[in-house]
């Protein structure tokens, strides 16, 4: 296994459930999932690739909810076949760590999500941008240009926006 792949599920490894931990834990899981594919009549390869997905949904780097979709597109079975397989796989390894794998996902889905917030702009907004000539950064004192500062200021008659803006409020 390459070195990145190593990193990637040790950091895994560190946000799962216990119960997941455990069933990784588990010296027979290798056995368990080749009984299973070859039960079903799957070959070598699709042994190997379907030992890799179940790894990967246990590992939490692919949803559970997506994983008869990974499996139907990488083992070419038919349905009733795949069928069987997730049968004996949600039976036999995934039962009881499933909810908790997927609500990991959920939890990353809400984190990752967010609202549109509707910001509508104030006059007080438009001035601003108006009197920092399109450019917000002359608000940060430690981003103003000495000489654009000196230029800005001869311009406005002020030493300070600030100013300048209490200028034309009042």
């Amino acid at each position: 296994m390459n070195s990145e792949i190593e990193k990637i599920i040790k950091e895994q490894m560190k946000i799962l459930p216990v119960e997941v931990i455990n069933i990784l834990s588990d010296t027979t899981l290798g056995e368990k999932i080749i009984t299973i594919g070859k039960k079903n009549g799957l070959s070598a390869d699709q042994l190997e690739i379907f030992q890799r997905e179940t790894y990967l949904v246990l590992v939490g780097l692919v949803n559970p909810d997506e994983y008869p979709k990974e499996l139907e597109g990488r083992l070419k079975q038919d349905d009733l076949k795949l069928d069987n397989i997730l049968n004996d796989i949600y039976k036999e390894i995934l039962i009881g760590v499933r909810d908790k794998l997927t609500g990991m996902f959920n939890k990353n889905d809400k984190a990752l999500s967010y609202e549109k917030i509707e910001v509508t702009p104030n006059w007080m907004q438009n001035l601003d941008f108006i009197i920092s000539g399109g450019d917000y950064a002359i608000f940060l004192e430690n981003n103003r240009n000495p000489i654009e500062s000196q230029t800005t200021d001869k311009l406005l008659g002020s030493s300070n926006i600030l100013e300048t803006k209490n200028k034309l409020l009042n």
